[in-house]
């Protein structure tokens, strides 16, 4: 039987596991997301479990099942996450935990021209302590059909001055990365996605336990940020915005609130 807390946490990592992609009119939408089959019992240092990448679509059914667009052995927490459409529906990018290391890949939905692109993670950064306890990692974004942005923590590696930034790297195998976004204050957000004028809206706070707002941040001409305007003006610790979505034309933003009213905590 499943426990309470294994529904939970299941439910966690599916939800770290998947992605859709709302197709135009005529053409066919998809959805990709993780395969996960146990192997036998071949010891804590086998790799005898099967994870997959799956892409399917609308025709799917068990007699003409989703398409493994990526396959490998793995073991303990091994696994492909957070998994994002390219705009034009042609790749999907993922985060590949294997054998202890963090890597964002991408390929083509059938499987094909698959990249590994870049390390996800700075070594000893706090979001890479570990890599094999990164068990939630951020969802990387497609800037557009041939640029991929993530976001990481810098604490502790290259530069203390900027706690977090986002960087982006061409859609090609051991792409060079360069900084899009230098923050130098609030916590690293869990979500951030790029806006059609180059700026950010991410979920940040400006302490570990302040509330939540919903922020586009500017990028300034040397790549450092700062609020451009907050969108949802909490105040109130534990008060969030959270899991948003942007509309297709890049208007609207769909998000989950919780507003706490004031004098709470």
């Amino acid at each position: 039987q499943l426990g309470m807390m294994g529904f939970v946490v299941t439910a966690l990592f599916a939800d770290q596991a998947i992605d859709w992609w709302e197709a135009p009119a005529g053409e066919t939408s998809q959805a990709a997301f993780q395969n996960l089959t146990f192997g036998g019992d071949g010891g804590p240092d086998a790799a005898t479990n099967s994870i997959s990448l799956f892409v399917a679509n609308p025709d799917n059914t068990c007699q003409n099942p989703p398409f493994a667009a990526r396959t490998f052995m793995g073991k303990g927490d091994d696994a492909v996450l957070q998994p994002k459409f390219s705009p034009d529906g042609r790749r999907v990018a993922f985060i590949e935990r294997r054998d202890k290391t963090v890597k964002l890949v991408t390929t083509a939905i059938d499987g094909t021209d698959q990249r590994v692109v870049a390390d996800y993670c700075l070594s000893g950064a706090d979001d890479c302590t570990s890599s094999a306890n990164l068990l939630f990692p951020r969802r990387p974004q497609w800037l557009d059909e041939t640029h991929i942005g993530w976001m990481r923590s810098t604490d502790g590696a290259t530069d203390v001055s900027v706690p977090w930034e986002v960087v982006v790297a061409a859609d090609i195998p051991s792409a060079p990365i360069s900084r899009y976004m230098a923050c130098t204050s609030g916590a690293m957000p869990t979500l951030f996605n790029f806006l059609r004028d180059g700026n950010i809206l991410a979920n940040v706070r400006a302490t570990r336990y302040g509330a939540e707002d919903l922020l586009v941040l500017s990028r300034g001409a040397t790549g450092t940020c700062s609020a451009m305007k907050n969108l949802t003006k909490f105040g109130v610790e534990g008060s969030y915005a959270r899991d948003f979505s942007i509309s297709p034309d890049g208007t609207m933003v769909a998000y989950i609130h919780n507003q706490k009213p004031a004098g709470t905590s």
